[in-house]
């Protein structure tokens, strides 16, 4: 049975989303309208991706014959999909534009597959309890960690045990400049500019270098499993821009590195930089992401890999979708 879906953003990951659809699930899978924040494309029948994305590199989106200046709960109303594909940016104080979008879908009984943080950040239990009113699926894989599938593998995998305890490096930025510091001997500064040059970093970087970032993604993880209670005020927080290549070096000589690690239980949330064994599982270099999970039963648990990318996030996304209940 194929799913007719509305993705909202079309920026690099909404594109990689539409993108990923058309090659890995077109029979599977059918794009009935995407949205931007100056309007959206819509056609009942289908949308032509190749299109969309060429419109988009030369510039020409809204000259599209299916053109509509329709804001996203416009769109959802008028399209009456089966699922909304949610990556638009996030505000994580008031979780807009998403909450806004989600919670319109959700209210048409539309599954949702989110990549924006900021609706499981803000609304956490009111969003789920909204889902779970109208009987419908909400997954947000790509909120956390990119590609790497935390949430799916405690769906599938973990439900005959108890977490205790998640950790892990949860922000790539702040990997990447810790690791080319400790590797370089060169300055926060220095680093911090490289990352921007290559785009690992935002032109202000405050949300990474400070543990804002990560702090958002701790929130989540301790709402999915430490009950939905948890907001961004309760994070204790402490950046790595105070972490000094004298630090590392002196933790590299006792075989230590440094990371900013984010923890999670029952007890609080924090985000510091913390001395990390050299052998540790969550010892990863560059902008990869690593989680912990400390368990019952299972001990522990690690997933690593690619924390962020237009790509990696659609794969999270893709995941999501096609793992979907099928409704009659």
């Amino acid at each position: 049975m194929s799913r007719d879906v509305v993705i909202a953003g079309f920026g690099t990951v909404g594109r990689a989303v539409a993108r990923a659809i058309s090659v890995s699930a077109p029979d599977k899978v059918r794009i009935v309208g995407v949205a931007k924040s100056t309007g959206c494309l819509f056609d009942a029948s289908g949308l032509d991706v190749s299109d969309l994305l060429a419109r988009h590199e030369a510039g020409t989106l809204q000259e599209a014959p299916v053109w509509c200046e329709w804001d996203v709960p416009h769109l959802l109303d008028e399209a009456r999909a089966s699922v909304l594909m949610d990556a638009t940016p996030t505000d994580i104080t008031t979780g807009e534009p998403g909450l806004t979008n989600i919670l319109h879908g959700i209210g048409l009984g539309m599954d949702v597959v989110a990549a924006t943080k900021g609706p499981f950040v803000a609304a956490f239990t009111r969003v789920m309890e909204a889902a779970r009113e109208k009987g419908v699926e909400v997954r947000y894989e790509a909120t956390v960690a990119g590609a790497v599938p935390v949430f799916s593998m405690a769906r599938s995998c973990m439900r005959g045990d108890r977490v205790l305890s998640v950790d892990g490096i949860l922000n790539g930025t702040s990997n990447y400049i810790l690791s080319k510091m400790e590797e370089t001997g060169a300055s926060f500064d220095l680093i911090l500019a490289k990352a921007q040059e290559l785009g690992y970093a935002e032109a202000d970087p405050t949300a990474d270098v400070e543990g804002g970032d990560a702090a958002a993604k701790l929130v989540i993880l301790a709402n999915t499993f430490f009950g939905g209670r948890w907001s961004y005020e309760d994070v204790a927080r402490v950046g790595i821009s105070a972490v000094t290549p004298e630090a590392l070096e002196l933790a590299r000589d006792e075989g230590f590195t440094i990371k900013l690690l984010a923890s999670a239980s029952p007890e609080g949330l924090e985000v510091r930089p913390q001395l990390v064994p050299r052998g540790s599982a969550l010892a990863v270099p560059g902008v990869l992401n690593a989680v912990r999970f400390r368990m019952e039963r299972a001990k522990e648990l690690v997933l690593i890999g690619r924390g962020a990318g237009g790509d990696e996030t659609a794969a999270a996304m893709l995941n999501d979708l096609l793992t979907l209940p099928e409704r009659a």
